[in-house]
This record gives C-alpha cells, structure tokens and sequence, in this order.
C-alpha cells in the first residue's frame, strides 16, 4: 500500500516549535511506508505535543483506525473535531476536521458491539469484559478481535471467548446454574446434636424401669401380705408353694425394674445436660420432692 505524505499546515505556533514538528511528521511517514506504524504514531504524537492542529491529530486517528483500534480511532476523531482552529488557520486545518466528521461516521458504524446476557443467576452477579466491569445486557463498543468474558456467579467463574470482526453487533448469552437453596437452620424445637435423642432414649427405657417396679412391687406386696395371713408364720405349708414362687417373681421383677430405672435415669442425665448447653433455648431441670423426683428439658 503506497502512501503519500499529505500536506500539513501549521496555525501560528513558534517557527522552531513548528518545524519540529513538521520533521516529526515527516519522520512519521517514512516509518508507516516502512510498516513500523507503532513508531510512525509515537513520532506523530510528539509532534502533537508541539502544535496542537487538526492535521497532525487527523493522522493521528487515521493511524489508529488502520491498526484496527476503532475505539481509539474514534476517540482521536472527536477529538479532530473539538479542535480550535484559528482564524487565520489555513484552508487545510478546515478540510481536516470535515474528514474527521466523515470518518467517525464510518468508524462507528464499523465498530463491532457486543451485548452479554446473564440468564438464571438468582444471586450476585458480576461480569468482566477482558478484565474491565460491563453490564449485563447493555451494548459494548470494541475492538476487532478476540475478547475476553468472565461471569462470576457462584463459586466457579464461567468464561468466554468471542472473535469479533469489523460491523459485528454480536449477543452472547451465558447461562448460569441456579444456585441450590441453602438447608434451613435446625429450629429451636428440634435436637440439634445427637446428644438429646441419646437422652431421652435413656430416660425413656429408666421410666420403663421404674414402671416395672411400681407394677411387681404392688403386686408383691399385695401377695406377701395374703401369704402371712395364710402361713400363720415364717413357713408355709407346701401346697401354698405355687403363691410364694410368684410373689418371689414379683419381688424379682420389681428389683430388676429398681435397677433399669435408677440406671436409666442416671445415664440420661449427662447427654441431656451437654444437649442443653450446645442449644441457645436448651434447658434441663432435676426436680426432687417427698419420695419422688423428675427430669424435665426443653430444647
């Protein structure tokens, strides 16, 4: 591609100011014929630090938008158009902002969009567009070529990759999974540690006990009174030996049902008091009174 310097005018700055840059351009043109077009906008831009003109800053953004950086490019263009020109400015100072009017046109229109939509996030949500924060769902001007998408929405991010190229208006959509609802903290009415069940077990199988020994105990006395009355004595005859084996069974079985209920008891105790104080609403009571005692709890 051959090209040709175009001819720049200077508006007014100091004669050494001006042939600076009028040497930096020229510097600048070799190297885009040569094809270091990096260095050829380095050269130019330093020759805008001198004389701010709508020539030196037309190329500028010409340079910019034949490397494909359309954002940058059009950016410069408007920044051709806001330049001051003075009075007694040239015709070409004129010319220059007109071209760059024409230009942002066509740089606009070729400049790719991309719209990212985030569908089935029903917690905080963010999205990256090569590194830089973007919204979801709102057209973004970029450059041509490959881009970047992160969505963060969970634990894992989810990635993209898009190729745009001059005039695309591209639409990603990025399905994210529902994130599972979270299990409902134990209530207050419920054991929150094992430690409560295990209790109430023991204490279930001591009242049992004690039951059995309320049941037996009655009975063996109501048969140990009947037997004195029919022995007469400390022996009984032999036919009454059928009465004295159960009331031996019933002494036996209140005795079993002393022991399970005392011990039942007992070995509730400890779990339901480390289940009470594992819980903020937890509370266990002994009660003891004239011949009797109870264990009561709320957790």
């Amino acid at each position: 591609m051959a090209l040709a310097a175009p001819s720049l005018a200077f508006a007014q700055p100091a004669a050494s100011k001006r042939d600076q840059a009028r040497e930096l351009a020229g510097e600048a043109f070799d190297l885009m014929r040569a094809g270091d077009l990096d260095a050829a906008l380095a050269k130019l831009r330093q020759a805008d630090q001198l004389v701010q003109v709508t020539t030196i800053r037309l190329e500028i953004a010409k340079l910019l938008d034949q490397q494909g950086k359309l954002t940058a490019a059009a950016e410069a263009y408007r920044l051709v158009i806001g330049t001051e020109i003075l009075a007694s400015a040239p015709d070409v100072h004129h010319q220059a902002r007109e071209e760059a009017v024409e230009r942002l046109r066509v740089v606009l229109a070729e400049t790719p969009k991309l719209t990212v939509e985030v569908q089935g996030a029903t917690g905080p949500t963010s999205l990256t567009i090569d590194g830089e924060p973007a919204h979801a769902g709102t057209a973004l001007r970029l450059d041509p070529g490959r881009h970047t998408i992160v969505v963060q929405s969970g634990l894992e991010p989810i990635r993209r990759t898009v190729e745009l190229a001059r005039g695309d208006d591209e639409v990603e959509r990025i399905l994210v999974a529902a994130t599972p609802p979270s299990s409902p903290s134990p209530s207050g009415d419920e054991p929150t540690t094992a430690w409560a069940p295990l209790g109430w077990s023991l204490l279930a199988v001591g009242t049992g006990g004690l039951i059995t020994l309320g049941v037996a105990g009655g009975i063996g006395l109501a048969r140990q009174a009947d037997l004195k009355d029919r022995c007469g004595g400390t022996t009984c005859p032999a036919e009454l030996q059928a009465d004295v084996d159960r009331f031996e069974d019933a002494k036996l079985a209140a005795t079993i049902g002393f022991v399970i209920g005392l011990s039942g008891t007992v070995l509730a105790v400890p779990p339901l008091v480390i289940a009470a104080t594992e819980s903020d609403d937890g509370e266990v009571a002994l009660r003891l009174g004239p011949g009797s005692f109870s264990l009561q709890g709320r957790f």
